[in-house]
Formats: structure tokens, C-alpha cells, sequence
């Protein structure tokens, strides 16, 4: 269940952020912004490991335990009470500057919201958790982060591999299925998204700014719909670059050097988390350093060059092995399928909310009125991802430079997950100078003293709309045009049976679609159809098997077959629930049934 996983992922790393907070010198503790340094580490530290020594799940258990020791010994709330002291100052629990109760309430409401589709849906929709799945698996039997061994070692890859790595390690140690560790894992995230948006806020002015990019975030559908999507590399790379722009506008602002380091060491980070993050990060990033002293207050001379060259040579620093052991991938032919599109443009704002995009024309004009820093980085980041994703202004001029940037882009997911930081700051300004202008004059005292009213009376909603959860998402399905969930809960369940049942050396053939796609994933056992990407190299011999085996699915009583299976040594066919070969199958004197739940069948294959 992904209860479990939420549980144990969100205990271990939000209990470290909790210890680590007070350790950084920050205007007040930033929960979350130091659980996602925490998470961000572990990350990285076993991708740095795994691409310098190999993979080894012990290691990323001892990874863990010095990251909680020395938190334990360096974090906590000492470290913040000895800087105090040393400015002779005596700091009372009062302010220590926590979140509040409401504000920990409203974060408890937000997790109940990723929560509920988490428990209601199958497995996620879409196919990016297909193939997501089943790189987590491949390395985590495989031993590694760019092929596809055990299965298929012949097939080689290169994809930022921080979500891969993560769900890999926790799939081993919690013995839970893919989606169920995904769905976890997606949950925490989504909810430290809106944290750490919270986090950002007040550190530029105060909690109630923190509060309105929290909602921000929250009212940017554009995150929600990545973990309906099942985009969970997305989502870490939305998580991992806030914090990035968190610690770059506190270097900008009081140049500490542990600021700088934290800015490096997270833009590292979102290059392992998600390719079309991190290319907005990077637009993001170098845009804001050319116009930064249009904006209040000014970085220049040295701290100016050391934030400029610092950031990517911490990040390069942590990359390195990861980059040395693809550095052959990287030469290899690989051209993205995609383009920009003017088109895409309407999807894309859709895809955010028309909330978001008023609240954010607000806060650009605040913005550019007060020269705010947050808000010329928003800016320009928005409009340079924008147009890579439709106008592809930027595409162009790099191209003849065959960069990375236009070699593994998807022009219209940057649209869509880059654009989801810089909205939410933009929109979390205009939300405040709502809220302060137009709302609290008016209702503030009422909404003040009935707050926890209001959000329990959310939270009962929320509970109540689970129990009918599996209709409202249906009818959302159908509404905002999402995609299939590919996999119905009997055929998870008949995928369960194949794991407890099939050998471990065990071959399938699997439906040819993505209602198929799942199997090796769930059942985790090789399979003739599996996820495919345009980033795989050397997949031909396993596309023409499989073209092979597509004219059984629309004629499996041919002749032909029957030697086939032999050959291809396959020992089990499953049937997904919505489609109903029954009698075909039945018919055939080498298949027989041995499981049935609903529709969903499996049958052994019978050596003649």
C-alpha cells in the first residue's frame, strides 16, 4: 500500500529536515527546505557512488545513517540557540520561528490530497510511470543506472537517474510493489513542493508571503496533474530546483558561503532529477544573471563571478562520476522526436490554470514595480522556457551546438513542469497583494478566527470525497482530458500472482500495448513488451521480437505460434481485464489457465 511508503519515506527524511533546519543559517528554520538538502544528498550521493564503484543498496543504508548522525550531531535546535547566544541574545521557543499549528494543519490537509488518488487509483495514470517502473527495477537487479540488465544488457540508456535510483533502493528495502513505492514517493513530494514554496516566501519577507506561494503552488495545477500523471522525475525536479532558487536568492541577498554551496550542490541535483527542469533551471538561471542588476538589491564584483561560476562548478563537482560513466552515451546518435510548437501554447497554460495565470500577471507587475529578485528570476525564467517550449527561438540558436539541451528536451514537458516554479512565485506575489489589498480589509479577522474551522471542514470533504474517489477520478479522466490508469486492480492482482508464483528465470508475453507495459514492472519478471524511449540505444533486436509477437495478440490461434513460444522460451501469456481473448486462449492445447480475477487471466505455457 502507499500508505506505508508515505509513512516510512516521509518519518525518515522530514524527521532529518526537522533536526537539520535549525543547523542553516536562515532567517527562521526551513523544514522543508532542509528535508529536500536531505533528500537531495541521498540522491546524489548514491548516483555519485553508483557511477564511480557500482551500485550497492549498503552503502545507501550507511548513506542514511551518517546523513541522520550527523544531523543529529551537527543540526537541532543547538546550533540555533548557540548563534544566538553568541550575539548575546536569549532565544525563547516562542521565537524560534516553526511553523505554527494552522500552518502544520494545512500542510496535514495537503498531504490528505495526494493521499486520496494515491489510495483510490491502481497505478498511476499515463505512461511515464510505466517506464519509470521499470528502470527503478532494472538497476535495482540490474546494478545499474543506464542499461537495462538483468532483461535486457544489450540495451543501454541515458536519463537523469535520481527518481530511478530513489524508488530502487526503497522498492528493495519496503518489499512493496513500483506503484505503490511511486505513488508514495510522488505523495511526499507534492507535499514538500507546497512546503518548500511556503519556506521560499517567508524567507524573501514573512510567513504570510510564505502563505500565498504555498497556495500558489497549490493552485498550479500543473503539479498535482504530474503525480495524477505519474511524472514523479518531474516532480523531484520541481522540489529539488525551489530549493535551488531558494539558496541562490540568499546568496544573492546575503552571500553566505553555505548558501552558494546549497545553490550548487541542488542545481546538481534537478540535472538527475528531470532533463526538462533542469534545462528551465538552466535558462532560468543564466537569463537572471544577465538582467540581475536591473533588479533591488544589486550583486556585483566578486560575489557576483562567484555565484555566476560557483553554482555549476559545485554541481559539476557531483556530477562528475555520473557524467564520466556516460560520457559514451552522450556521443551516441540520440535526437528527441520533439519540437517546439506554437501550438502547444493553450495546452500549456491550461495545463497550469487560468487562477494562476491572473494571479501571476499581478505579481509580475508588483514585481517589476518594486525590481524584486524573486520576481525578475521568475520572469525571465518563465518567458525563456516558454518560448523553448513554443516559439523555440532558443532551440534554434543552440542547435548548430548539438547540446544536450536540444538532444534530450521535450519541448512542451519544459512548458509544463518548468514553468511550474517561476508561476508560483509570480503567482504567490500576486496572491499576497490580493490577500493584503482586496481580502483582509474586509474578511481577514473572520477567516483569522475561524481558520481551523475552514481547514477541518477541507479535511472532512477530502475524507468524504475518498470514499467516492474512483468515480470523481473517472469523471475528472473524462473532464480535463487525463489518460488512462493502464492496469486495473485485478490485473495488479494477477501480475501479484505471476511475482509470487512464476520462476524467477520466468519469460511473459504481455498484451502489446500499454495496458501491458506494466507487467515487468509489477510482476518483475522479463516480459516480451516492456516501456519503450526514444533514449534507449541497441533496443532493435527487442523491437523486432516484439513486432513479432503483435500478430498473436490479433490472430493467436495462427499455427505459427505454437513453435514460437518455444523458441522465445516464454512460459507464461497474461491477459489484461479489458481485453477478452477467452475463448481464443482456451482453444489453444499448449496455453493453460491457471489464474482468472475478473477478466484478468494468466495462463502457463505447456511444454509439448
Amino acid at each position: 500500500m502507499p500508505l506505508f511508503t508515505i509513512f516510512i519515506f516521509a518519518a525518515v527524511f522530514i524527521g532529518a529536515g526537522v533536526m537539520l533546519a535549525p543547523a542553516w543559517s536562515t532567517r527562521q528554520p526551513r523544514i522543508a527546505l532542509a528535508t529536500t538538502l536531505a533528500i537531495a544528498l541521498v540522491v546524489g550521493g548514491t548516483v555519485f557512488w553508483a557511477s564511480a564503484f557500482g551500485w550497492n543498496n549498503l552503502v545507501i543504508d550507511y548513506m542514511l545513517f551518517a546523513l541522520v548522525s550527523a544531523i543529529v550531531l551537527g543540526g537541532t535546535l543547538s546550533q540555533a540557540q548557540a548563534r544566538a547566544e553568541a550575539r548575546g541574545e536569549i532565544l525563547l521557543d516562542r521565537d524560534q520561528g516553526w511553523p505554527g499549528p494552522q500552518d502544520l494543519v494545512f500542510f496535514a490537509i495537503i498531504g490528505l490530497l495526494f493521499i486520496i488518488p494515491a489510495w483510490a487509483l491502481s497505478v498511476p495514470m499515463g505512461t511515464d510511470a510505466q517506464g519509470l517502473g521499470y528502470l527503478a527495477l532494472m538497476a535495482r537487479d540490474g546494478g545499474g543506472l543506464n542499461t537495462l540488465a538483468p532483461y535486457h544488457p544489450e540495451i543501454t540508456y541515458l536519463y537523469p537517474p535520481g527518481m530511478t535510483a530513489l524508488s530502487a533502493y526503497l522498492s528493495l528495502r519496503l518489499g512493496q510493489p513500483m506503484p505503490s513505492i511511486q505513488f508514495g514517493v510522488g505523495a511526499v513530494l507534492g507535499v514538500l513542493c507546497v512546503w518548500l514554496a511556503y519556506d521560499l516566501g517567508a524567507e524573501i519577507e514573512n510567513k504570510k508571503l510564505g502563505r500565498a506561494f504555498a497556495l500558489a503552488m497549490l493552485g498550479e495545477f500543473a503539479l498535482f496533474g504530474l503525480f495524477l500523471e505519474g511524472q514523479f522525475s518531474a516532480m523531484m525536479g520541481v522540489l529539488f530546483g525551489l530549493a535551488f532558487v531558494l539558496y541562490a536568492l540568499r546568496y544573492q541577498r546575503h552571500k553566505t558561503p553555505a548558501d552558494l554551496v546549497g545553490a550548487g550542490l541542488l542545481f546538481g541535483a534537478t540535472v538527475l532529477a528531470n532533463p526538462n527542469v533542469a534545462i528551465a533551471a538552466l535558462l532560468g538561471f543564466v537569463g537572471w544573471l544577465v538582467v540581475m542588476n536591473l533588479g533591488q538589491p544589486r550583486l556585483t564584483g566578486y560575489h557576483f563571478i562567484a555565484l555566476a561560476l560557483g553554482v555549476p562548478f559545485v554541481a559539476l563537482l557531483g556530477l562528475g562520476p555520473w557524467l564520466i560513466d556516460n560520457w559514451g552515451l552522450f556521443q551516441q546518435d540520440i535526437a528527441s522526436p520533439y519540437t517546439s510548437s506554437l501550438g502547444d501554447l493553450p495546452q500549456i497554460l491550461l495545463v497550469h490554470g487560468v487562477l494562476i495565470l491572473g494571479f501571476g500577471t499581478i505579481g509580475a507587475i508588483i514585481g517589476l514595480k518594486q525590481r524584486a529578485q524573486p520576481a525578475l528570476f521568475a520572469l525571465i525564467w518563465l518567458a525563456l522556457a516558454l518560448d523553448f517550449a513554443t516559439t523555440g527561438i532558443i532551440p534554434s540558436l543552440l542547435a548548430p551546438f548539438d547540446t544536450p539541451l536540444t538532444r534530450y528536451d521535450h519541448p512542451a514537458r519544459i512548458g509544463w513542469s518548468g514553468a511550474i516554479i517561476p508561476l508560483t512565485i509570480l503567482g504567490g506575489y500576486g496572491l499576497y497583494w490580493v490577500w493584503e489589498h482586496v481580502i483582509a480589509p474586509r474578511y481577514g479577522r473572520f477567516l483569522y478566527a475561524r481558520a481551523y474551522v475552514l481547514m477541518m471542514g477541507v479535511a472532512v470533504v477530502l475524507v468524504v470525497t475518498g470514499f467516492s474517489s474512483e468515480a470523481l477520478l473517472a469523471s475528472a479522466r473524462d473532464t480535463l482530458d487525463l489518460p488512462a490508469a493502464y492496469a486495473t486492480w485485478a490485473d495488479v492482482d494477477a501480475m501479484l500472482w505471476l511475482k509470487a508464483h512464476a520462476a524467477p528465470d520466468a519469460r511473459i508475453l504481455n498484451y502489446e500495448s500499454p495496458l501491458g507495459d506494466w507487467v515487468p514492472v509489477i510482476a518483475e519478471r522479463d516480459s516480451v513488451f516492456f516501456p519503450m524511449s526514444p533514449v534507449y540505444i541497441g533496443a532493435d533486436a527487442a523491437q523486432q521480437q516484439q513486432a513479432q509477437w503483435r500478430a498473436f495478440w490479433q490472430s493467436p490461434t495462427a499455427s505459427e505460434f505454437e513453435a514460437q513460444f518455444q523458441t522465445d522460451s516464454l512460459d507464461y501469456v497474461i491477459v489484461p481485464q479489458a481485453v477478452d481473448l477467452t475463448e481464443a486462449l482456451t482453444s489453444l492445447p499448449y496455453l493453460q489457465l491457471v489464474y482468472n480475477v475478473d477478466g484478468a487471466q494468466v495462463y502457463e505455457v505447456i511444454s509439448p
